[in-house]
């Protein structure tokens, strides 16, 4: 019945995307309608035993009828809930899934404009109200709507004209659902706030940890007490306008009782039927009950719909420059970047090293992302190390396997990379392999030193299947003496070999390793390039770059 990797039309619209679930799932919610058929008319019977018992003043009535009714509604109200529930939780696995495969398959500089708090929040937070909204929200929907079909027939077997007695609760929750519906746009802010406090909770260790700014920067309370204010004032007023409109359900049913009562007693009913109408309108509360917490959850889910739809957007969302970039790459035979609204071309050869050279804020940066999205669309394999890699707060294999189970000979691959960039020596233990690839790095890689971090994810990229490496100045956190004697250890291994490396670098012994540079003039929006040894023989900008360190 379940079939893994579901593509839901999250595009088309909450309605389609809810109409493709109840076809999905189309067996399950008609047993669960059905149960929850079974509940309501098992409980529309006990008003009349009820009435029954009161005319015969329990003279050859048994109980028994009661105890089985109980029983029946006990089974069938719970299996209800159950089959609603299970549904929702794999639309929700498949949504998350759908969600992580979209921000996967495009290049993730995309979502910078997403803090890591927001991105949880809208993966996770956000898709569990929608999960509640399809899963329970839906069920007391279906609750409501199959109560009515049962009991109002049945209310009428006794007198038609009781069902005026109702208008005060019909009336409650259609003002209910219109001062809902008023409300969201504070729903909005409160949960893009949510996101923001959330990031801010993530983030705090690495704005303190800097010695420099410890002792003199506001403390931590203070700061989040303002954004946490913030984000507790829009919940607030997501919220009061319901607590006062919460009342409003029950105040209706005493109105209708009050109501009911007067036409028994206009019309001659009897007290019978006085008895039969309260155990009717208790029957009516419990569905109607749930009518303020559905307004709430179809509130929120709706923001948290608009929310995920933006973000899936971003995914796909070219700019027409982009997709003219991407227009001309295709019919050329060397990569076209865009630098700073100039399309320069780029000759790499494809089996080469080459380095961007540049001062800092001239786009080195902003040339090997475009260099990656251009590959990337020629459906070549790329890795891409940041000058600040991410780690996971995870085991040091894992951050260099990212979920992949590798093959022993993949570890002692993977092993042997960590000796020759000299990380072997953060464990003493004769255990050696093992006991570092167990050893949690933290969250960041706070366990280990920047230097540390950068050659952990210069592995990660090595035990890639990756084609092109793009390396964003990644000997910066490490000595001179070190780096040198890494990157003869690279070489002389072979991993290299039938690859494309392409790295920024300000480092003068760096760049010698390279064949080819480019040299970037943000000023002139010109980048030169040619033999990176050749240049370096005298005169020219990448001679005059390097000159200082040459002494």
């Amino acid at each position: 019945m379940y079939k893994k990797n579901i593509k839901y039309p999250l595009d088309s619209g909450p309605w389609v995307a809810l109409w493709f679930q109840v076809k999905r799932f189309k067996f399950i919610y008609f047993v669960s309608f059905l149960c929850l058929f079974i509940t309501h008319f098992t409980q529309s019977q006990i008003p009349f035993w009820a009435k029954d018992l009161a005319q015969t003043q329990g003279v050859g009535m048994s109980l028994s009828k009661f105890i089985w009714a109980a029983l029946a509604v006990l089974i069938f109200r719970t299996l209800s809930r159950i089959l609603f529930f299970y549904p929702a939780r794999m639309m929700e696995i498949d949504v998350r899934m759908e969600l992580l495969r979209r921000i996967e398959s495009c290049l993730p500089w995309r979502y910078q404009k997403y803090s890591p708090g927001q991105m949880f929040q809208i993966i996770y937070a956000d898709m569990e109200q929608i999960r509640a909204f399809v899963g329970f929200a839906l069920l007391q929907v279906s609750n409501i709507i199959i109560a009515m079909v049962v009991l109002l027939p049945q209310m009428g077997r006794i007198d038609y004209r009781l069902t005026w007695a109702l208008l005060p609760m019909l009336i409650a929750c259609l003002l209910f659902a219109y001062i809902i519906n008023k409300n969201r746009h504070w729903n909005l802010k409160g949960q893009n706030l949510q996101g923001e406090v959330q990031n801010f909770l993530m983030e705090c260790y690495q704005g303190k940890k800097t010695i420099q700014t410890y002792h003199v920067a506001p403390t931590f309370v203070d700061i989040f007490k303002r954004r946490s204010y913030e984000e507790l004032t829009a919940f607030y007023n997501s919220g009061k306008s319901v607590s006062f409109s919460i009342p409003l359900i029950p105040l209706a049913v005493g109105f209708s009782f009050f109501i009911g009562a007067h036409l028994i007693s206009l019309y001659q009913l009897g007290p019978s039927t006085l008895i039969f109408f309260s155990g009717f309108i208790f029957l009516f509360l419990e569905p109607l009950m749930f009518v303020s917490w559905i307004g709430v959850v179809a509130s929120t889910s709706w923001v948290s719909w608009k929310r995920l739809v933006d973000f899936l957007q971003v995914a796909d969302a070219e700019s027409s420059e982009e997709k003219n970039l991407k227009e001309i790459n295709r019919n050329m035979q060397i990569p076209v970047v865009d630098f700073w609204g100039e399309k320069i071309p780029l000759k790499i050869n494809p089996h080469n090293f080459a380095v961007l050279i540049g001062n800092t804020g001239e786009g080195k940066t902003r040339i090997l992302k475009s260099l990656g999205e251009i590959y990337k669309n020629q459906g070549k394999k790329i890795a891409y190390l940041s000058d600040i890699p991410y780690l996971y707060n995870d085991t040091f294999a894992a951050n260099i396997f990212l979920g992949k189970v590798p093959t022993e000979e993949e570890k002692d691959r993977a092993y042997h990379f960590c000796e020759l960039l000299g990380l072997e020596i953060l464990v003493s233990n004769s255990t050696g392999k093992e006991m570092l690839f167990s050893m949690m790095v933290g969250e960041h890689g706070k366990r280990l030193s920047g230097g540390q971090a950068k050659r952990l994810g210069l592995i990660r990229t090595l035990m890639s299947s990756a084609e092109v490496l793009l390396w964003d100045d990644p000997f910066s956190s490490i000595d001179v003496i070190l780096e040198n004697v890494i990157w003869e250890k690279i070489i002389n291994s072979g991993v290299l070999k039938n690859r494309l490396v392409i790295m920024s670098t300000h480092r003068l012994i760096t760049a010698k390793k390279a064949q080819d540079y480019f040299f970037i003039d943000k000023a002139k929006k010109e980048i030169t390039s040619g033999p990176v040894l050749d240049a370096l023989k005298g005169g020219g900008k990448l001679y005059e770059y390097f000159r200082p360190q040459m002494v």
